[in-house]
């Protein structure tokens, strides 16, 4: 990276995978101290100060210091999978870009409609976001308080159509007849996905909790449920940097 003072290499890049696919893209500079005014060379600090402002424009987490064990975890200063800052129309995005670095935007019904049943519904855009992509994945608004503080009010959100395996303990996009979400307007719900049926003389019995994160909101109790009557649609990957309200519309 070039600086006033020279180029500059940090240290160390790597990716970070924590649980539910959570991926974080650090930048570590290692000092044999912590206080960048402590180190023996001015334009060592300088460098420092050069990266930190280049990393913090592009949405990498960079960080310094002395401790190993500290500079591996993410500092928490930039959110994962960084985002871009708009929806942009179908016409904008050309087809080699779609799913490698763009993913589609449905409302959280209409994301429903087609990674659950399979319906043609509309597309409300393409969003620029960064890491690794595939067709399984879109973008959608959730909104309310319900699974505040991880998923704020009016986030944009990443998630992605749910396969085979379990569920338990993920954030889901789930739908059944018995949910009414006030939320979401609908009988769809983002929820923590807590099962615990168990197979009792050939029959399936137990209960589904769809659990929210705000102590203020009541879970969604679903008992004697079948498989086919909830439909667990996509889990979240991913809580992306807020998008002002002025750009989240098709431009």
């Amino acid at each position: 990276m070039p600086t006033p003072l020279g180029n500059y290499n940090p240290d160390w890049a790597f990716v970070r995978e924590e649980a539910a696919s959570r991926f974080f893209y650090l930048v570590r500079e290692t000092k044999g101290h912590a206080d960048i005014e402590k180190l023996r060379f001015e334009s060592e600090g300088w460098k420092i100060k050069f990266g930190q402002a280049h990393f913090d424009a592009i949405g990498v987490d960079y960080d310094f210091g002395d401790n190993p064990e500290q500079l591996i975890l993410p500092s928490g200063a930039i959110v994962p999978f960084p985002a871009g800052t708009r929806i942009v129309s179908s016409d904008a995005v050309g087809e080699a870009a779609q799913f490698t670095t763009y993913l589609p935007v449905y409302s959280i019904k209409a994301a429903a409609g087609y990674f659950g049943s399979g319906h043609d519904v509309e597309l409300d855009g393409w969003m620029e976001v960064a890491g690794r992509l595939d067709d399984t994945m879109f973008v959608t608004q959730v909104v309310g308080s319900s699974m505040e503080p991880r998923i704020p009010d009016g986030s944009f959100c990443v998630f992605r159509r749910i396969g085979a395996g379990s569920r338990q303990g993920k954030v889901v996009l789930a739908q059944h007849r018995e949910i009414d979400d006030p939320e979401t307007g609908g009988s769809f719900t983002v929820k923590i996905y807590d099962s615990s049926k168990v197979l009792d003389e050939g029959e399936v019995r137990g209960s589904v909790t769809l659990q929210p994160l705000n102590p203020d909101y009541a879970p969604i109790v679903l008992t004697d449920v079948e498989d086919d009557d909830l439909l667990v649609i996509a889990e979240l990957v991913e809580v992306l940097p807020g998008v002002p309200d002025d750009q989240a519309s098709i431009s």
